[in-house]
């Protein structure tokens, strides 16, 4: 079983300070490493497009960093150039989240009574990924991880041409409201980690994780380390509400967008701050959040015009229809919505930890979680879509899964790809 308080404070060291070395991590990937991940800059137009993103984000935390600095960088938030969140304090709608940080608790509570067998594989596949990155996705890992309080880091989401778009677009200011709506929607995990107290992949006394040095942002060789307790992410619960709320508004990009929140959840592995069920635990607490918001009536209002805005910016920056922008994108030019990225995307739903077998139950769809789909699959009716969800879920026995209702079982891009079909 997880042990609890005192019995963790044997497992955890200070910070490993042969994992600091300046040599970083060596890229050999085991077989249980996607190659989709250190092959996205290998692609030319999303490179081009990274460095963009990158070159953005460091202008933002130079302006906004004080000092600028790794340390500093932790306490940046987006500035009224990019983001009207007078706009939402004006609406006086009053984020909720008292409640939906018990309710996230709640669903991962399976996370207490996993057995060494399930921790132990969890090291195991941190270290893997750990290992095997190569030194292109350590630097957009770190990128990722800066860009915590902005939206540069989603824009390979939209594809090279409608992602530059984006970029320009949340640079110049126009997405003011679809910025701040989209940042004050994520739903804090600090709650979370308090109550379950797991110590981070480095922290551990036999770790065998290297944290990754930080030639890239603030350079100087610095390792990226962090704080607190490691489950559930708080980075990955904000890269994956960012993601699944513009995938909502924009459902053209609706399976890239889904992907690319994965994408940030791996990061958090790649830098060796976070486990996998670290990851897995926030996406579970991301849909949740992001489901409870989007069937709220008073929310709803705020989302549909930072929506309009979103798409209007769009729809003129491309020159045409969002859908004939998105169907214009070489498909070899835009791995996030690729083949492989989907099999990236099934891949981090359980990141190939140990299932029990015995388990057989079927899958009960979470209250309110199609309307995830409603989007995206607009002809459909709310029953089908949970139809969909049910049918498309994941097999009981996943570590997280637990019974009655299941987030961890559910499989977005699945159920959005056979709703297509069905159509």
């Amino acid at each position: 079983m997880v042990a609890i308080a005192a019995s963790r404070v044997a497992l955890v060291t200070a910070l490993m300070i042969s994992a600091t070395s300046s040599q970083g991590v060596a890229a050999q990937p085991s077989p249980s490493f996607p190659p989709f991940i250190n092959d996205i800059s290998g692609n030319a137009s999303i490179g081009a497009l990274f460095k963009l993103q990158r070159d953005d984000m460091k202008a933002s935390l130079k302006k906004d960093a004080d000092p600028y600095t790794a340390d500093g960088a932790e306490y940046v938030e987006q500035g009224d150039d990019v983001a009207d969140n007078e706009w939402i304090s004006k609406s006086g709608y009053r984020f909720k989240d008292k409640a939906l940080t018990q309710q996230g608790i709640g669903i991962l509570n399976a996370f207490s009574s996993l057995p060494k067998s399930v921790l132990d594989a969890n090291m195991q596949r941190t270290v893997e990924i750990n290992h095997g990155a190569n030194k292109d996705a350590q630097e957009r890992a770190l990128v990722d991880a800066f860009d915590l309080p902005y939206l540069h880091f989603m824009a390979d989401g939209f594809g090279p041409t409608l992602g530059k778009v984006f970029l320009e677009a949340y640079q110049r200011g126009d997405l003011k409201k679809t910025a701040a709506l989209i940042k004050a929607s994520e739903l804090s995990t600090s709650t979370a980690k308090k109550h379950f107290d797991y110590p981070r992949p480095f922290q551990v006394s036999d770790s065998r994780v290297s944290l990754v040095p930080d030639r890239w942002i603030f350079a100087g060789d610095h390792p990226y380390t962090a704080s607190e307790a490691s489950f559930p992410s708080g980075h990955t619960n904000s890269g994956q509400t960012d993601a699944l709320l513009l995938a909502v508004m924009v459902p053209e990009r609706f399976d890239a967008l889904v992907a690319r929140g994965d994408g940030y959840g791996f990061s958090r592995v790649i830098l060796g701050v976070h486990y996998p069920l670290d990851v897995i635990g926030s996406r579970m607490h991301a849909e949740m959040a992001v489901a409870k918001r989007l069937n709220d009536p008073q929310y709803r209002t705020l989302f549909n015009e930072a929506k309009r805005q979103l798409r209007e910016v769009l729809e003129k920056g491309c020159g045409k229809s969002l859908a004939q922008c998105v169907s214009t994108q070489a498909t070899n030019d835009d791995p996030w919505a690729s083949d492989q990225a989907k099999a990236f995307h099934r891949y981090t739903l359980t990141y190939q930890l140990p299932r029990d077998s015995a388990k057989h139950e079927a899958v009960s769809v979470p209250k309110g979680a199609e309307v995830l789909l409603e989007a995206a699959l607009p002809n459909l009716s709310a029953e089908q879509r949970r139809q969909l969800l049910a049918r498309t879920a994941l097999p009981a026995g996943y570590p997280l899964d637990q019974a009655g209702a299941s987030w961890q079982r559910l499989d977005l891009i699945a159920a959005h790809d056979a709703g297509q079909r069905k159509r």
